[in-house]
């Protein structure tokens, strides 16, 4: 595996972790806390990690940031027009579930 595809799967590896972050903030609650580390820190910590690869892949595997720019800046209108249509689904109450036998904390 040379350095290029690394980094790829390294970003793979990230994108998963945020998904899990923040899916752990919409279940759980952004400002709720487990084993000491509030939901909102370990997103921002995770979105921190996904960001330092974007910043190795522009660097060495020819990505261009302003291309990603560009496309976020679409996505951000496109997000906004998708919400103000009101197409967001209304929050489901639920009650809290209990964090006791979920599992392990990761390590890496």
């Amino acid at each position: 595996m040379n350095r290029v595809e690394e980094l790829l799967l390294i970003l793979s590896e990230e994108c998963a972790e945020v998904s899990q972050a923040a899916i752990k903030c919409i279940r759980f609650g952004i400002d709720d806390e487990y084993q000491g580390i509030v939901n909102r820190y370990q997103l921002e910590r995770e979105l921190g990690d996904f960001l330092a690869m974007f910043k190795l892949l522009v660097g060495e595997a020819g990505i261009r940031e302003a291309t990603v720019m560009e496309a976020a800046e679409a996505k951000l209108i496109k997000v906004e027009q998708f919400m103000r249509n009101g197409k967001t689904p209304a929050p489901v109450a639920v009650t809290k579930p209990s964090r006791r036998g979920s599992h392990p904390r990761k390590t890496r």
